[in-house]
């Protein structure tokens, strides 16, 4: 967005003509400054750079003129990009008036700032703000470009997404299956797309525990990302983790492992890499321990067999209320009993599985205040 943003306003500064002034001067000098500090990574300097070039816009430009528009959009996507959304939010409303001043408001440059508007107002668990500006933008690309279009598509997947992410909502999911739907039904199905879709959409019925539907999607995406390249490894790998998560969680632990089984042989796994399970559960709290306050960690050791199961868990180290014991204590039976059902994608050699002993992990036990 930042770029795109960037193209138009420099676009937009050779198109127009302006007059030989202190004004003039004052702006391109903002702009070049703007233009370093955008080139580097240095968030906070960006940010001071993009409004020293709205504070000369303002003084050279009519609220009538788009260039004004275009400077305080990208001063609050600055904003809102740095972290700083709440000091955002003012400012991309104050672009939404200029741009409805100079586009109207049905125009369909405005639905970039009323997609960056929505994810400046996201607040986890309350989409309300969020998902009414992304109606909005959605209703202006309805009817600028269609409800089949791919611009249509693109939104639609963008506010869900982002009301997912970012509000930790699903108030938008139907727009995750709209866009899905779209993308398959384009002249030339967006494949890659539909995928994307898909696999939010696992994700988002994952969040709800219907694990069947999440399965259900995740494998229609695994479809999708068939084709090679290392994006899609990378898509395909963490399709196939949620996939082992899912069937763990219906009790289908053969499907489980086909996930477990193809993630170490497309991931080709080096021997010095640390070991992070695929599935995992929480331990118990033993009743004992949780009544006499106690908390701590185990120390566990174990094999990773072929087929990616924990075998012949061990306890090599235990701590109690910050102390060191060398006794078993009830943690130790929690402990075991939770690795015992972790999964883990095998390692490969030579084309075949193989069993990895020595693989180490900590369990802890810590009372919530």
């Amino acid at each position: 967005m930042r770029e795109s943003l960037l193209v138009i306003l420099a676009v937009l500064l050779s198109a127009g003509a302006l007059a030989d002034n202190s004004d003039v001067a004052a702006f391109n000098a903002a702009w070049l400054a703007y233009e370093d500090a955008a080139a580097s990574d240095d968030g906070d300097l960006e940010i001071e750079a993009a409004a020293q070039v709205l504070e000369a816009a303002q003084e050279l430009f009519p609220e009538s003129d788009e260039r004004l528009t275009v400077v305080t959009h990208n001063y609050g996507l600055a904003l809102s990009d740095g972290g700083r959304r709440e000091d955002a939010v003012p400012i991309l409303k104050d672009a939404l008036r200029l741009g409805e001043v100079v586009y109207g408001k049905q125009g369909s440059n405005l639905i970039p700032i009323l997609a960056d508007l929505a994810d400046a107002e996201a607040a986890p668990f309350k989409p309300g703000a969020q998902v009414h500006k992304y109606k909005r933008a959605l209703k202006i690309a309805e009817g600028n470009f269609g409800q089949q279009s791919m611009e249509y598509a693109d939104l639609a997947f963008r506010a869900s997404r982002n009301v997912y992410l970012m509000s930790l909502s699903l108030n938008a999911k139907k727009h995750m299956t709209e866009a899905r739907d779209i993308y398959a039904a384009l002249p030339e199905p967006a494949t890659q797309n539909v995928g994307m879709a898909n696999f939010y959409l696992g994700k988002m019925e994952f969040t709800e525990r219907d694990f069947r539907k999440s399965s259900t999607y995740l494998e229609s995406a695994l479809v999708d990302f068939e084709a090679p390249g290392d994006a899609n490894q990378a898509l395909r790998l963490l399709t196939r983790a949620l996939l082992v998560q899912t069937y763990e969680h219906r009790g289908l632990t053969d499907e489980a492992t086909q996930h477990c089984i193809a993630i170490g042989r497309e991931s080709q796994l080096s021997p010095d890499q640390d070991y992070e399970p695929l599935f995992r559960v929480a331990p118990m709290y033993p009743p004992s321990m949780l009544r006499g306050g106690k908390s701590g960690h185990v120390d566990l050791e174990f094999t990773i067999d072929e087929n990616g199961f924990v075998r012949e868990p061990a306890v090599i180290a235990r701590e109690i209320n910050g102390k060191e014991r060398s006794r078993s204590s009830d943690f130790d039976k929690a402990a075991m009993d939770a690795v015992k059902r972790f999964r883990y994608a095998p390692k490969f050699e030579g084309g075949e599985a193989v069993a990895v002993a020595g693989v180490k992990t900590r369990i802890s036990f810590k009372i919530e205040k």
